[in-house]
């Protein structure tokens, strides 16, 4: 989406004592998408133009999208029920009450502006991804979410979105934490170069394998390249070595390094009841989805953020 109507499709699952919140910011469109169902049931929902989707209903809400109802999910992607024995799982005994979490992708970038591939490169907003940022934190207030932790990379695109969500949302004493861990995929050689430039370069289809595949890496770059995480002296102060730096990844490279520090950083939170804010990138959303909604390989391979 780009101005006009917000457009986005998600499939979300909700589970005892659990909202589910996203909120995407997609090109200058911001998107809350919210999910109310059985509580045994994974729910899917598909949002798009205020229209109305399978048996999914969408509504207006101010300016953005709140879903009820359920039953419609990814074209072509059955809706999947939980196992057999979700039903007869008992609450965490450490769950209180109902945890929130927002996940939120960065407003646009300088780089995104120019069309460029950016991964690890530490480029800031754009002055429209901040107007983005700020979009996000006044549908936020008006929702009268706020938050108890803010989880955000350590690339500013990302840092200052979550530091504008958290400043106008988050509670007095709010904690924001910085991972590396959810830095954006690494895109190899490709970051830097123009996206058009690159499918007249190395063909359309191939890029697409490249930008989508699970488990395909895009050409590794070399340390002399601009891009290479070795020339910014952060990671070395947080004890990571050169072999740790990434010269290019797929979503499997990337479900790796995310998964340990979801379990350690942000789901205590939700099982404490917390309200918990993570501001990341695109392919990271994505795997957060993977993660929440158990989708398959293909299935992530497919969603857009």
């Amino acid at each position: 989406a780009s101005g006009g109507e917000p457009s986005c499709m998600v499939r979300c699952m909700a589970r005892p004592g659990f909202a589910l919140l996203l909120v995407a910011l997609l090109s200058g469109s911001l998107v809350l998408v919210e999910t109310e169902g059985d509580p045994y049931s994974a729910t899917g929902f598909t949002a798009g133009c205020g229209r109305e989707r399978g048996a999914g209903r969408t509504v207006a809400f101010r300016g953005c999208l709140r879903i009820t109802g359920g039953g419609a999910c990814f074209p072509g992607i059955p809706l999947r029920q939980p196992a057999p024995d979700a039903r007869s799982e008992e609450p965490p005994e450490e769950s209180e009450g109902v945890c929130t979490l927002v996940i939120v992708r960065h407003g646009q970038s300088i780089w995104n502006m120019e069309n460029r591939f950016t991964g690890w490169m530490d480029v800031p907003l754009a002055k429209e991804g901040i107007e983005n940022a700020h979009s996000a934190a006044r549908l936020l207030e008006d929702a009268g979410i706020e938050f108890d932790v803010g989880v955000t990379s350590v690339l500013q695109r990302a840092v200052q979105t979550c530091e504008v969500l958290m400043g106008s949302t988050g509670k007095p004493g709010h904690e924001i934490v910085k991972l590396w861990q959810l830095n954006e995929r690494h895109d190899g050689a490709l970051c830097g170069l123009n996206k058009k430039l690159a499918v007249m370069q190395y063909g359309k289809a191939e890029v697409q394998k490249w930008r989508r595949s699970y488990s395909v890496r895009p050409p590794p770059l070399d340390e002399t390249h601009q891009c290479w995480p070795g020339h910014d002296p952060r990671y070395t102060a947080m004890g990571l070595q050169k072999e740790d730096l990434p010269v290019s990844e797929n979503l499997a490279d990337v479900l790796a390094r995310v998964m340990p520090v979801w379990e350690s950083e942000v789901v205590p939170h939700l099982k404490a009841g917390k309200t918990v804010l993570v501001a990341t990138h695109g392919n990271v959303v994505r795997l957060l989805c993977k993660l929440i909604d158990h989708l398959t390989e293909r299935e992530v391979e497919h969603l857009d953020v």
